[in-house]
């Protein structure tokens, strides 16, 4: 049985229909109050084939977690998140490292086997005490116990809770980390998936960090 040409009517018809539900206006509002950082802001507009000549500085950060559960008990469970940057349309290299092809910032833990509740304790622990977590707990100015609204037996009920977490916070940190890098200037760009409302972090504290980035 061969096949039969789909009339150019039908073509025509499914495109239009395709275009007409791409560009509909749902009066989504894009600019959202400044007074709440919870809501889009939109400091500047810059047309794709202008980006690569802005003296901006470009930068992205993104993190991921996943595990693995064995038949005996045992879990393994990795975390990281970093970040890249780019100037002038060409990545920078943010690390030490004798490598061509991993340019930026990248912090995992070194605790990532879990047996028992001890090691889902420790793996708090590590989190808490990175430099770049410290980092944020201090911008904060108050203890872990205030600041997160989840106490540490609640985050370490479960693996998915744990690396969620740990997750999410670190990726917070290197926001704080980019804005004191000598090289971050004003006018510069740090992109973050998702919204200020996925910070695990208490309502007061999460307005303090939205107007502060």
């Amino acid at each position: 049985m061969g096949y039969k040409e789909i009339p150019e009517d039908t073509i025509r018809q499914v495109t239009q229909y395709i275009n007409d539900r791409s560009n509909k206006s749902y009066s989504i509002p894009i600019v959202g109050a400044e007074s709440n950082p919870e809501t889009p802001q939109i400091f500047e507009i810059l047309p794709f084939d202008q980006i690569d000549k802005s003296e901006s500085r470009f930068y992205a950060i993104d993190g991921s977690y996943n595990s693995q559960e064995f038949y005996n008990g045992l879990s393994l469970a990795v975390y990281d998140a970093g970040y890249i940057c780019f100037h002038h349309g060409k990545p920078i290299r943010l690390n030490d490292l004798d490598d061509p092809l991993v340019l930026g910032k990248v912090y995992y833990p070194e605790i990532i086997l879990l047996a028992n509740e001890n090691d889902y304790m420790a793996m708090y622990d590590e989190l808490i005490n990175m430099d770049s977590v410290k980092k944020l707990i201090d911008f904060f100015k108050d203890s872990p116990e205030n600041i997160f609204p989840y106490d540490r037996d609640a985050v370490c009920r479960t693996t998915s809770s744990l690396l969620g977490f740990c997750q999410e916070i670190l990726k917070w940190s290197m926001l704080i980390e980019i804005l004191n890098l000598p090289e971050t200037k004003k006018g510069d760009f740090i992109l973050k998936d998702g919204a200020l409302r996925s910070l695990n972090i208490n309502q007061k504290y999460l307005v303090n960090i939205g107007k502060y980035a």
